[in-house]
């Protein structure tokens, strides 16, 4: 559970403070390194939906997002269209 807690809190340690960029993005990047450790550890766990995205850093993400910071990591654990925010209104 240490992998998926953890991070959350060296995220917020680096959200909003200038200068630290790419450290947020060093830690966004080891967090779903470790969301992904934690939810392919077992065959049960892979099949968790918990475990598709990564909430916690995908929240953080979004802070930093809206305060200034560039997001360049990409993962399968990040929704893309809610950190960009081109899913509203889409189909409509």
């Amino acid at each position: 559970m240490l992998k998926i807690v953890f991070p959350w809190l060296e995220l917020f340690n680096h959200l909003g403070e200038e200068g630290q960029e790419q450290q947020f993005n060093n830690a966004l990047a080891e967090a779903l390194t470790l969301h992904k450790e934690h939810w392919t550890a077992t065959p049960e766990s892979t099949d968790n939906p918990l475990g598709y995205i990564a909430l916690g850093p995908l929240a953080l993400a979004c802070v930093a997002r809206d305060t200034g910071t560039q997001i360049e990591v990409e993962s399968e654990y990040l929704a893309a269209k809610l950190l960009d925010r081109t899913w509203v209104l889409e189909g409509l």
